[in-house]
């Protein structure tokens, strides 16, 4: 697969519904004793609705959020101006931490609090004990925690905290070579998007004595496999996000096991061929068993394509020539001597195309449109299959060597991780990947050369999970009256016979880049319902749910529409019974919070608060962040009057100067982020409290976090239990 793509976080966001949690020796011991503590706690907290919603607000003892200017600040006309300056960084972070401290009692305090806790662990725990596996003949490598194992070995393969200097060691991900003699593994430095790759020999286990760095990662591992010999890792351009954004300006740089050493950049500013802008994600990609190297630029939503003779790319010298110029390309790899694109074209319509490599006309494979939207195409050379997505779940396809689709049964509907597609050494044209459903948790699949694909056991990896607590929960869909009259699908969880008995809601919604929350396993909602309350997913338009068309009417700088979906959803969520006005939180992460802050601000009658993880709540200001430039296609140029003048909807800080009402706010940052500027928030946070309403704001800081509200999987989990807690007791009678 072509691992191009930047993630784009959307719900839970700052939740790893997988267990992939990141902990080091003195998280594993914390986690030990917090396990005591909590399994005592689980019957409790799936039986402690009518407590926990009936307790009086403890607000009244949370501590307000307030800010003191620096000394040495220069007066502005934006008293909050000093925020976004590298200079006062360290006195911005002191203060939001200082109230993530002092607020950080009161919540723990209230009576949802460890309720919530123990249902998170509880729900969270369920599932594979495994991520991202790759079979080795008989053997299973698998990343666990933040540590590799290999079964058949005793012990544990490999743990980063062992072989590299960071503090808070996380372990990104892993690629075999082509000989599958040796082990990429990239180790990022806490919770920055800044890691290093080192080498592992899979016959002795022993670490390499060489690496390779810094690596930007980001949706991938930032390392590809050239040949057995000679690899590509994505340089960061700076390792300080104080400074700048590491991605921009990162370039691939070669670099050669043999010798231990960097060679030549070969994909990036100013490589042969290649038009860039400021701003662009670089990506790299050598298909399995091909002769050219693919490389990719992202922008918004699309990417340009460029391909380049596997030789040159060795030499240190490629020319990139593009490829699907004429359209707006999803994803491109290389199948039998044809480049094979998902791509968009026209109003609302995707398709596949394909186009010898070298060189001749382009055949139209498959047509797609508002049911079908194609993604990816997953090309492990004698196999490939393409992604598509029908609404909230996602349908898979054989290409056979003649181009045609074959639709592949799958077990259930739901959610694939595409990342996870790992093809099985030593038997050909079979693959592993992973898959999940709202009832289902996350489960490895095996899918061999023809047939359907079929749950996969591998002993001491797969585990079975007592799923008899869920077994009354209903996940359903329902559709909102836009203002326009567009229906918008809106996916509902909670209890079987919930409609008519109003309960604390919170409804999600994303919004951005065409990406969709799809129908998986969420074990944050289920926890939620398991206290009593509703979640639902409004599928906004600027989602991807019904392709191109319905992405297009809700992205660029006037948000209006996804706004007035949002509201339509919440308006139907009370209409069908499952929520009343004022007892409804809009929940949005990173490009949500251009949705969840500012609905919350119009329409504090109808939400009653909002959770803003990581969020970009200050798009006017976007500039000023290290990652501005590459979402000006997504969210609109505020250097533009007529792009600023509707930005300005969708600018919670701006919204907050003259709302009437100020509805609650749960800001939760890490100061590692280099996508969502955590001063964002802050601004926020200080713009209330400036109009008296400081009391209704909550922080949640991690200084070790990135664009996530906690760096290990117990901090993540600390965060939505607060969250959890602050709502129910804001929403309690």
């Amino acid at each position: 697969m072509s691992r191009w793509r930047p993630a784009q976080p959307v719900w839970p966001g700052s939740i790893d519904t997988r267990p992939v949690a990141r902990k080091g020796l003195f998280m594993t011991l914390r986690s030990s004793l917090f396990a005591a503590i909590a399994a005592s706690a689980v019957l409790l907290a799936l039986a402690v609705t009518p407590v926990v919603l009936a307790q009086s607000p403890a607000s009244k003892q949370m501590p307000g959020v307030s800010f003191t200017t620096p000394e040495g600040v220069a007066p502005s006309e934006d008293p909050y101006e000093w925020m976004l300056q590298p200079a006062y960084r360290k006195d911005l972070n002191k203060q939001m931490l200082s109230v993530t401290r002092a607020q950080d009692g009161p919540l723990r305090a209230t009576a949802g609090f460890w309720p919530a806790r123990a249902a998170i662990e509880t729900y969270f725990d369920m599932g594979p004990n495994y991520a991202y596996v790759a079979l080795i003949h008989s053997d299973a490598l698998y990343l666990n925690y933040g540590r590799l194992f290999l079964t058949g070995r005793p012990g544990v393969f490999y743990d980063p905290i062992n072989h590299v200097p960071y503090d808070t060691p996380s372990l990104e991900g892993f690629s075999l070579s082509p000989d599958g003699r040796i082990l990429a593994v990239t180790v990022g430095d806490g919770g920055t998007e800044i890691a290093t790759v080192q080498f592992i020999d899979m016959k002795t286990g022993e670490v390499q004595d060489m690496e390779a760095g810094p690596v930007v990662v980001g949706g991938d591992t930032g390392f590809s496999w050239v040949d057995a010999k000679t690899g590509v890792f994505r340089r960061a351009a700076t390792t300080d996000l104080v400074d700048g954004d590491p991605s921009v300006g990162a370039e691939w740089t070669l670099f050669d096991l043999t010798t231990g050493t960097q060679g030549a950049s070969v994909f990036g500013e100013g490589a042969t061929g290649v038009e860039t802008e400021y701003g662009d994600w670089f990506g790299f990609w050598v298909p399995r068993d091909s002769e050219v190297a693919m490389g990719y630029l992202w922008r918004g939503n699309f990417i340009d394509a460029y391909a380049a003779d596997i030789t040159e790319v060795r030499a240190g010298t490629p020319v990139w020539r593009e490829v699907g110029a004429e359209y707006q390309l999803s994803d491109v790899e290389v199948y039998q001597g044809q480049y094979i694109m998902t791509a968009s074209f026209g109003p609302g319509q995707s398709g596949i195309f394909a186009r010898p490599v070298e060189g001749g006309p382009v055949r139209q494979v498959a047509s797609g449109g508002r049911d079908v939207n194609y993604l990816y195409t997953i090309a492990l050379g004698d196999v490939a299959y393409i992604a598509a997505r029908r609404g909230d779940t996602h349908a898979l396809f054989r290409l056979t060597p003649e181009l045609e689709l074959q639709p592949v049964e799958l077990p259930f509907e739901g959610e694939i991780d595409f990342d996870s597609f790992f093809t099985v050494e030593g038997e050909e044209g079979s693959v592993t990947f992973d898959m999940s459903a709202p009832g289902q948790p996350w489960q490895l699949l095996r899918l061999d050369a023809d047939g359907p694909a079929y749950p996969y056991t591998v002993i001491g990896v797969s585990r079975r999970d007592d799923l008899s607590s869920i077994a009354d929960v209903e996940h359903l869909t329902e559709f909102a009256k836009s203002a326009d009259g567009t229906q918008v699908p809106l996916s509902i969880t909670a209890r079987a016979g919930q409609a008519g008995t109003p309960a604390p809601t919170i409804i999600h919604a994303y919004g951005s880049y065409g990406e969709t929350t799809m129908a998986g396993w969420d074990p944050a909602a289920l926890a939620w319902v398991s206290l009593g309350g509703v979640q639902a997913e409004c599928h906004v338009r600027g989602s991807g749910y019904y392709g191109p068309g319905w992405h297009a009417d809700g992205s660029g700088p006037d948000k209006r529409h996804s706004h007035e979906d949002m509201v339509a959803c919440a308006e139907r969520m009370v209409e069908l019974g499952y929520s009343e006005p004022g007892k409804i939180a809009a929940l949005g992460g990173s490009a949500g919070g251009l949705i969840a802050g500012p609905v919350a601000l119009k329409r504090p009658d109808l939400f009653g608060a909002a959770i803003v993880e990581f969020g970009v709540v200050n798009p006017l200001r976007s500039l000023d962040g290290p990652n501005g430039a590459t979402q000006i296609d997504e969210f609109g140029d505020p250097r533009l009057p007529e792009d600023a003048a509707l930005m300005a909807g969708s600018d919670s800080v701006e919204l907050a100067r003259t709302a009437e009402t100020l509805p609650g706010m749960f800001l939760c940052v890490g100061f590692q982020d280099s996508r969502v500027p955590h001063w964002m928030s802050a601004r926020l946070a200080a713009v209330m409290a400036e109009r008296g309403a400081g009391d209704k704001v909550v922080i949640h800081a991690d200084a070790d976090a990135g664009h996530s509200c906690g760096f290990y999987a117990e901090d993540q989990r600390d965060a939505l239990a607060k969250q959890f807690a602050w709502l129910l007791d804001r929403f309690g009678d």
